[in-house]
């Protein structure tokens, strides 16, 4: 959607109930960031699900004894490093 259409749409909607002029004053205050979507094609989706994997294993590390072996625990869970399994005798 251009601009231009997008700014028609918000003037438009100033003259209708609530629910519009709330939806259209929420747009506005986002249009730079939904435009540069369109731009651009990126989001802070891997970001946020980086966020919330560190959040469960902070919770799940309620038990460690310093804040080293959380870090340690992140860099082991969040990495892409192969940890190779141990063999069965």
């Amino acid at each position: 959607m251009s601009k231009t259409v997008e700014i028609k749409w918000l003037s438009e909607s100033e003259d209708h109930d609530y629910g519009d002029r709330h939806d259209a004053a929420t747009v506005q205050h986002h249009l730079a960031g939904i435009l540069n979507f369109f731009r651009y094609r990126l989001t802070n989706g891997p970001l946020e699900g980086m966020n919330n994997k560190i959040r469960l294993i902070s919770h799940r590390a309620f038990g460690f004894k310093s804040a080293q072996s959380l870090a340690a625990m992140i860099f082991l869970c969040c990495s892409r490093f192969p940890l190779p399994l141990p063999k069965v005798a």
